[in-house]
């Protein structure tokens, strides 16, 4: 009888011991500027408009570069705010080539011991996609066949870019899953040219909930492909920029508002349906998880006693909707397995640029479940402090653990070549030695990247 051989990533992590890491990470971005970069993937017949658009961008990418220079000239002067430095750090944002030239991401890449990248639209730079805004969302409302001429723009410049290093980059495509047949030509033209991961918008009132059978064709289609489902926070902002604390209010829910497709999801019975579907949920804090996934089990076990002959009514009151009263076409509870086993076997958080406090939460939210991300080259991202960044998180976590939140867990999500990356990572990855070296507090770069945030005490 021939042995069973362990393949797990924490059987992986353990057989790398002593290895450089090997560091896949899964929220990165790019940000070619429009006008220069993208209009040779623009159908003619919608040059003028698209011109249009652009004029008005650049301009708007020139008043900021003014800002950023007026606050560096501050601080040089040494009558500097905090303003002026969070323009700074966006300077370096705006500034980075990487966003459009893979030869420049790629040295990043090295210098920082990545060896590969998940890479989504919206560089925060000026350079959102036409008719769409920022990448990671799915758009104003209006103008929906805009949109799409938008995101095979996008996608058919992103094949090309990854192109190169397509082992490394791996490209986040947009489709428009408000037209579930419109939305599976993208997915195959896509996959067709090495984009296998799919940015799934937040669910919002102007397509269906993702509950809804009608996207079953699109799930099969992803399997079919193996493509990987991410869906990005800050995927929505329901609210009117003059709304009173708007920005407040964004930064406090945008986090929410990328997670509420978990629930859908399971729920709806996807993945029961497909099981070999991954979801992703990038750039999320962490310590929600744990929380939720207990909700929605204690829900599932509640409701599925009331299955009962001899039960009537919901678990709160009698008169609440019942599971009996689900329609003939909808998944009934009492075919689902308990969402934690869902979450186990499908799901998975990057907390992207994890602080220590994050990582901490690791067996709550599920060793297996958690990735790492860089968020190049944004400024609240690690780049290009992440060695720093890394020595600070995971100093004092043990290494296999690391390994599997680094990268070994990312190879099955998104079916990576690992020798390949193994080859790669020997060559440029950090040592484990290399981030157990403390860190010195005059080392955290001015601005602090959102990894050397500290969770609050209220003693």
């Amino acid at each position: 009888m021939s042995e069973v051989v362990d393949t797990s990533p924490a059987a992986r992590a353990r057989g790398a011991a002593g290895l450089p890491y090997m560091i896949v990470s899964t929220d990165d971005h790019a940000g070619p500027k429009p006008s220069t970069y993208l209009r040779e993937y623009c159908p003619a017949d919608y040059l003028d408009v698209f011109d249009a658009a652009c004029l008005e961008q650049d301009a708007l990418a020139r008043k900021h570069d003014d800002e950023v220079a007026t606050s560096r000239r501050r601080i040089a002067e040494g009558t500097g705010t905090v303003a002026d430095l969070s323009l700074d750090q966006l300077g370096k944002t705006r500034e980075c080539a990487g966003h459009h030239d893979v030869n420049v991401r790629l040295r990043d890449m090295d210098a920082d011991g990545i060896t590969a990248q998940v890479i989504f639209a919206g560089g925060q730079n000026d350079t959102e996609l036409p008719w769409v805004g920022f990448g990671w969302n799915a758009g104003p409302k209006k103008n929906r066949h805009l949109r799409e001429v938008s995101y095979r723009m996008w996608n058919h410049w992103l094949s090309d870019y990854i192109s190169p290093a397509p082992e490394r980059l791996l490209g986040v495509m947009q489709i428009p899953i408000w037209d579930v047949d419109a939305a599976i030509r993208e997915l195959h033209w896509g996959a067709e040219r090495g984009l296998h991961v799919v940015n799934l918008h937040a669910p919002r009132e102007d397509y269906e909930p993702y509950t809804n059978l009608c996207y079953d064709p699109f799930w099969a289609a992803c399997e079919e492909v193996g493509a990987t489902l991410a869906t990005h926070a800050g995927a929505s902002a329901p609210y009117a920029r003059d709304t009173r604390g708007m920005n407040l209010l964004y930064l406090s829910e945008f986090h929410w508002y990328g997670n509420r497709g978990l629930t859908q999801l399971i729920l709806g019975g996807v993945f029961e349906r497909f099981p070999r579907l991954k979801l992703v949920m990038t750039e999320q804090r962490v310590d929600f998880a744990p929380g939720m996934i207990r909700h929605l089990d204690s829900l599932y076990h509640n409701r599925k006693v009331q299955l009962s002959p001899a039960a009537d009514g919901g678990i709160i009151a009698p008169d609440w909707p019942s599971v009996t009263d689900l329609s003939d076409d909808e998944q009934p509870l009492a075919t689902l397995r308990s969402p934690g086993e869902y979450w186990r076997e499908n799901c998975y958080l990057s907390g992207s640029f994890l602080a220590p406090f994050e990582v901490a939460q690791r067996h709550d939210i599920g060793l297996d479940n958690l990735l790492w991300g860089a968020d190049y080259p944004h400024c609240e991202g690690t780049w290009p402090d992440t060695d720093v960044a890394l020595r600070n998180t995971f100093g004092p976590i043990p290494e296999d653990d690391t390994r599997q939140i680094l990268g070994e867990n990312a190879v099955d999500v998104y079916h990576l070549d690992r020798a390949k990356l193994r080859a790669i990572a020997d060559r440029i990855g950090p040592r484990p030695e290399d981030l157990r070296e403390p860190v010195d507090p005059g080392e955290i770069p001015a601005g602090r990247s959102w990894a050397f945030r500290e969770q609050a005490n209220f003693t």
